[in-house]
C-alpha cells in the first residue's frame, strides 16, 4: 500500500502512453490490411493538391502583376506544394511495404503457436545433465500440434482447458530459466540465446495427466515461426510445418469420453422442474414449473419465475427414507404423488441464509435422473439436465 501510495503515479503516463500507442497502432493495422485503398487516396490527394496548387501560383502571379501583394497566399501556395511532395515521395517510396507484416498482432501463444511444429534440432541441455545422441535423435522429427482448445502430440491429442489453455510469462535474460515442478534450470547462453527476453508457455490440460506431461507441454516464444520445446531436460528447436495445400492443420477430438465424477455426490448438477405431483396454486404452478435448481458442493441456486438466486451451504444431511417415514415427515404418501413405494435418498440442505425460499431446501432422490422437490407446501418432479454434473475424463485404450 506504501509503495502504490508512493509511486502509483508512475502508472498514470504509462496507461496514457499505452492508449497513446493504440490509437496509432490502430489506423496502422487497417492500412497494412487495405494498401490498396491508401495508394488510391493517396494518388487523389496528390491530383487534388496539385490542381490547387497551381490555381494558387496562377492566382497569386494576377495579384503580383496588380501590385497587390499577399503573404498568405505565398504561405498557401508553399503549404499546397508540400503537400504534394509528400504525396509524390509516398506514392514511389511506399513506406508501408517496409513495415513488417505482423505489426500489430500481439506476441503470445494465442497468436503464434497455433499450428503444426517439427522438432528439428536440439537447441541445448542443462547444465549438470547428459543425454546421448541416441536419445536427442528420438525425439527429432516428432511432430505437435497446438490448437485453442486442444493439443497433439507424438499421435496423442489432450483436451486444454477451455477458460485459460495457456499459462504464460515472461523470462528476462538476467535471470534463470526455471523449469515448473522441477530443479531443472538453465541461462540464456547457455542455450545460445541472444534475446534480452522469452516468452514461456506452459499448457493447461482440461483433465489432470499427471506427472508425465507430452513433449510440448512447456515451449518458448523464439519467434512467429520458432519454438523451443522443453521435455525431459532438453530443449529442441521446433518450426512451423506449412501443409502443402495452405491450410490450418486438423486436430482430431482427444479419444475418450466424459462420466460422472464418482466422488461428487449424486445430486450434485442443474435439474429442471417438469411437473407438479400435488395440488398447488396457480401462482407457484407459474412460478415453478420450467425453472431449474443446481445443486453443488458449497452452494444452491434457482432459478424459477419471479425468483433466482443462490445460497451457500453449510452442509447436507443424508438419510435413507422409507415409504413410511415420508409419509410421516410430510403427511403426503408416495402413492398419492405418483411415486412407487420404496427407500430413497432424503436430503436436507443446511444453508447459511434463512432468507432462501423453501423450494430447494429439502428434496428426495428417486433415481439417478429424477428427484422430488419439496417445499412450499407441495411436490415437484425434477429431471436432470444432460451432462450438467460434475464429470471427469477416461480417456479409451490404444
Amino acid at each position: 500500500m506504501a509503495f502504490m501510495a508512493l509511486f502509483g503515479w508512475i502508472f498514470l503516463p504509462v496507461i496514457i502512453l499505452g492508449l497513446i500507442a493504440q490509437a496509432v497502432a490502430a489506423p496502422l493495422v487497417w492500412a497494412l490490411e487495405h494498401p490498396g485503398i491508401i495508394n488510391a487516396v493517396a494518388a487523389g490527394l496528390l491530383m487534388f493538391n496539385a490542381l490547387l496548387f497551381l490555381v494558387l501560383i496562377r492566382w497569386r502571379g494576377r495579384r503580383k502583376r496588380a501590385g497587390k501583394r499577399s503573404a498568405v497566399l505565398l504561405l498557401a501556395a508553399l503549404w499546397e506544394a508540400w503537400v504534394v511532395l509528400c504525396c509524390a515521395a509516398y506514392l514511389l517510396i511506399r513506406p508501408l511495404q517496409y513495415i513488417p507484416e505482423d505489426f500489430g498482432i500481439p506476441f503470445d501463444a494465442e497468436h503464434v503457436c497455433y499450428g503444426e511444429w517439427e522438432l528439428v534440432s536440439c537447441q541445448g541441455i542443462p547444465p549438470g545433465y547428459t543425454r546421448t545422441e541416441e536419445e536427442i535423435a528420438s525425439w527429432l522429427g516428432t511432430r505437435i500440434a497446438y490448437g485453442p482448445d486442444r493439443f497433439s502430440s507424438n499421435g496423442l491429442v489432450y483436451a486444454l482447458d477451455s477458460e485459460e489453455p495457456f499459462d504464460e510469462s515472461t523470462i528476462w535474460r538476467e535471470s534463470s530459466i526455471y523449469i515448473p515442478g522441477s530443479q531443472v534450470s538453465t541461462s540464456f547462453e547457455a542455450l545460445g540465446l541472444e534475446d534480452r527476453k522469452l516468452r514461456s508457455v506452459l499448457l493447461n490440460f482440461q483433465e489432470d495427466i499427471g506427472k508425465s506431461r507430452p513433449i510440448g507441454a512447456l515451449f518458448y516464444l523464439l519467434d512467429r515461426d520458432t519454438l523451443m520445446v522443453y521435455h525431459d531436460c532438453m530443449f529442441f528447436r521446433a518450426e512451423r510445418v506449412e501443409p502443402a495445400d495452405g491450410s490450418a492443420p486438423s486436430i482430431p477430438d482427444p479419444a475418450g469420453h466424459r462420466i460422472p465424477d464418482p466422488e461428487n455426490r449424486p445430486y450434485f448438477g442443474t435439474w429442471t422442474v417438469t411437473e407438479a405431483l400435488s395440488p398447488a396454486s396457480p401462482e407457484l404452478l407459474e412460478e415453478t414449473v420450467g425453472g431449474e435448481f443446481s445443486c453443488w458442493a458449497e452452494s444452491i441456486l434457482v432459478s424459477f419465475s419471479g425468483t433466482a438466486g443462490g445460497c451457500g451451504v453449510e452442509r447436507y444431511r443424508e438419510r435413507d427414507i422409507t415409504a413410511e417415514e415420508f409419509a410421516a415427515l410430510y403427511g403426503t404418501p408416495l402413492e398419492d404423488l405418483g411415486v412407487e413405494p420404496g427407500t430413497y435418498l432424503h436430503v436436507t440442505a443446511e444453508l447459511i441464509s434463512d432468507s432462501f425460499p423453501d423450494l430447494g431446501r429439502r428434496f428426495v432422490l428417486l433415481d439417478g435422473k429424477t428427484m422430488l422437490l419439496c417445499g412450499g407446501g407441495a411436490f415437484f418432479r425434477a429431471e436432470l439436465v444432460p451432462d450438467s454434473q460434475p464429470s471427469i475424463w477416461i480417456p479409451d485404450e490404444a
